[in-house]
């Protein structure tokens, strides 16, 4: 249904969001 897309479109863009933001710290360390 809707909210299964919802929750799946959040859930993703989250893992990307925490992906790239450790990958940028641990570029800068």
């Amino acid at each position: 249904g809707v909210w299964v897309g919802m929750v799946i479109g959040v859930a993703c863009q989250t893992v990307v969001l925490v992906y790239f933001t450790r990958r940028t710290d641990w570029d800068e360390q």
